[in-house]
C-alpha cells in the first residue's frame, strides 16, 4: 500500500470588501472525516486587508498570516505522523494476517478455540 504525502499549502482568495480570505491547498486531495467526500480546499475563517492603510492594519495582516502559517505547518506535521501510523499499521496487519493463516495451517485447533 503506497501512501502519497499531501502537499499544504497556504493560499489567499481576494473577497469584494477589499478584504482576503485565507485557505489550505491540498494536493492531492483529503478526504473530509466529516462528510467523507474528497477536498482540495479548507477554508480557515482568517481574514486580512487587502490593502491596509496604516500600521495597524499591516501588524494585523502580518499577525494573521503568522497565525495561518502555524496552523499550515501543524497540520503538514499531523499528516505525517498519521502517515506513519497508517504505514506501522498497515505492515503490523499485514504480519498478522500471514501469522494468522500460518497458526491456522500449522494448528487449526488455536484459531478455533479463540473464536
Amino acid at each position: 500500500m503506497a501512501l502519497t504525502c499531501t502537499n499544504v499549502t497556504l493560499r489567499q482568495k481576494p473577497l469584494r470588501n477589499d478584504r482576503i480570505s485565507l485557505y489550505l491547498d491540498y494536493y492531492p486531495a483529503i478526504r473530509n472525516p466529516y462528510t467523507m467526500k474528497m477536498s482540495r480546499r479548507e477554508f480557515l475563517d482568517i481574514y486580512i486587508y487587502a490593502k491596509p492603510k496604516n500600521e495597524q492594519q499591516r501588524m494585523f495582516n502580518q499577525e494573521m498570516l503568522n497565525k495561518a502559517e502555524a496552523y499550515r505547518r501543524t497540520v503538514r506535521e499531523v499528516q505525517g505522523l498519521s502517515a506513519q501510523m497508517q504505514t506501522n499499521q498497515s505492515s503490523q496487519c499485514l504480519y498478522l494476517t500471514q501469522f494468522g493463516s500460518r497458526l491456522l495451517f500449522d494448528f487449526p485447533c488455536l484459531v478455533e478455540n479463540s473464536l
